[in-house]
């Protein structure tokens, strides 16, 4: 992959932002982000779907760290694709995508090392939907890592728990990003909705209603799976290194092919 040489300067005007028991009295965000050396462009999506080596990258928060989320979907990938050579990690630090912008880790950890996906969690989002926090960053980081021919996915987080509204939400959110800046568009937080519905008995959150439990994790990990290998998450047998039953691992695969069937996550 050719290199990149990279300048993102985002400006911004800052409150207590993200608490959501705040945020009536957060200001809208301002923010300007330039990639340089040349203007920020609208590449194409590469399909690297039919990679012999997968080599991704996750960049986010708690969400991407929870149940370590890398390594399950290393285990899809290794198990669905058996020939392939998979490498999953996930990039330092937390924070919002905005926030990684300067932190001197995430832009020398896409441009120095060759990924065939990255995977970007961590759009800021008002909880309440009063504020509009602006998309210029996460643009600029699916521009970014199109610059070195890999497939971003932007990452829709699932709903916390009984907000029934959140999923669409988020992902509306993030579908708004793909439209400024060609991208996919894992629909994550659709599928949990699915999931609530047909599985109400099913933990899929963990005790604070916000993170993934494994189940969740899971079922997370299987939208990603499909979506980078294009290879359907209903096809995988069952693995006894996932502590889920063979009905629920099933079922879980089952849903998350009918998500992506409903709901493309790239238009390459």
């Amino acid at each position: 992959m050719k290199s990149l040489s990279v300048l993102l300067v985002l400006f911004l005007t800052l409150s207590c932002g993200g608490n959501k028991n705040n945020e009536a009295n957060v200001p809208t965000e301002q923010a300007t982000v330039s990639i340089l050396p040349t203007p920020t462009t609208n590449l194409a999506i590469p399909d690297n779907t039919l990679s012999q080596e997968y080599k991704i990258l996750l960049i986010g928060n708690s969400h991407v760290a929870s149940n370590n989320l890398a390594e399950i979907i290393k285990q899809l990938i290794k198990i669905g694709k058996p020939n392939s050579e998979v490498n999953v990690e996930k990039s330092e630090g937390f924070g919002y995508l905005s926030d990684k912008v300067n932190d001197g880790i995430t832009l020398e950890k896409i441009t120095s090392e060759t990924w065939s996906h990255v995977i970007l969690q961590a759009q800021k989002y008002s909880q309440s939907g009063s504020v509009l926090y602006p998309t210029t960053a996460a643009e600029s980081w699916v521009s970014a890592v199109k610059n070195v021919n890999a497939t971003p996915i932007l990452f829709p987080e699932h709903p916390q728990q009984n907000n029934s509204e959140e999923a669409r939400y988020v992902h509306n959110i993030h579908s708004s990003i793909a439209q400024k800046q060609q991208s996919c568009v894992a629909p994550v937080g659709l599928g949990w909705d699915k999931v609530l519905a047909t599985l109400p008995d099913l933990t899929l959150h963990s005790a604070d209603g916000n993170h993934a439990g494994y189940a969740g994790s899971y079922f997370t990990a299987l939208i990603f799976y499909q979506v980078i290998t294009n290879e359907l998450a209903d096809a995988l047998p069952f693995m006894d290194t996932i502590p889920l039953s063979d009905s629920v691992q099933d079922q879980l695969g089952k849903i998350a092919s009918q998500t992506l069937e409903q709901h493309q996550a790239c238009d390459y």
